[in-house]
């Protein structure tokens, strides 16, 4: 669509900065006692909204409108979706059985992973099949739109276990704000917030760099999120057993040196050095 290096990177980062305004969704969630209704409404607005991008080029000729709608589009979309997520955390915490619950999200995440890895991989290799086109991206948000459907039909069928609604007089400024005054919390929001304040600053350009500056193809670029998720669906349980001996700080400071390598090591990259990213992104898994 013509978006320059700056509006690439603000859009690829989008799904952070939307994430903060979620957190207002409490206000929301906790007047509802039967939440799947509105939780499959956001899902389906947030989906259609990321889908509309695909017609954008058949429907506005200017390049700058295109352009501002983008925009608002993907923006709207992850505040949309990030709310959504937070409600659908909490339903699916209170749908599964306790006894099973920590098994089920592990089953789950594994799955999710490997299809995941699979579809990013074919994905890859359709675009670069279809020379970058126009037609190749349409055809992959008719397909993703078509499942985010099918997983509105899925998620319809399970049953709503209720939720027992907040007294109205409690949900004010003073509990919303309650665990920013534990100290403790606090200390953990300000790591997690300087973190990723400065990860964001790097991992928002990486797209762009690759595919512009590095001219690396869309099917290497698919694999090295493959390998990223093929190399979490194998350390997952390692990471559980450090987490049980070391506890979640050593945990949580140990994993944050994986997690900035691509970054790191991005240094480095150039056009003759660029299958360093195997091993970055095997790393960031």
């Amino acid at each position: 669509l013509g978006a320059g290096d700056f509006l690439t990177a603000l859009l690829n980062s989008t799904a952070n900065y939307a994430t903060i305004l979620s957190i207002f969704s409490y206000f929301l969630f906790e007047r509802k006692t039967n939440r799947k209704r509105l939780l499959l409404a956001l899902n389906f607005l947030s989906r259609t909204l990321m889908a509309a991008i695909a017609v954008l080029p058949l429907i506005f000729p200017d390049a700058k409108t295109r352009l501002v709608l983008l925009t608002v589009l993907v923006i709207s979309s992850e505040v949309v979706w990030g709310i959504y997520r937070i409600g659908w955390t909490v339903w699916m915490m209170t749908t599964v059985p306790k006894e099973t619950k920590s098994d089920y999200i592990y089953t789950r995440t594994f799955y999710t992973r490997i299809i995941m890895s699979v579809v990013s991989l074919s994905a890859g290799f359709l675009l670069d099949l279809s020379n970058k086109s126009y037609i190749g991206y349409l055809f992959l948000f008719i397909i993703s739109y078509l499942l985010s459907l099918s997983d509105i039909v899925v998620l319809n069928k399970i049953d709503d276990p209720g939720y027992k609604v907040s007294d109205p007089s409690q949900m004010n400024k003073n509990t919303f704000l309650e665990p920013v005054r534990v100290k403790d919390y606090r200390r953990f929001l300000s790591f997690v917030f300087l973190f990723y304040l400065g990860f964001t600053m790097a991992s928002s350009f990486t797209p762009s760099y690759m595919i512009r500056y590095l001219n690396i193809d869309f099917k290497h670029i698919s694999t090295f999120n493959v390998l990223t998720q093929v190399a979490m669906i194998l350390t997952n349980r390692y990471w559980s057993r450090i987490e049980k001996h070391k506890g979640y700080t050593f945990t949580i400071c140990t994993s944050a040196f994986f997690t900035i390598s691509p970054a790191l090591m991005m240094v480095f990259v150039t056009k003759n050095t660029w299958p360093l990213l195997f091993i970055s992104n095997i790393l960031a898994g």
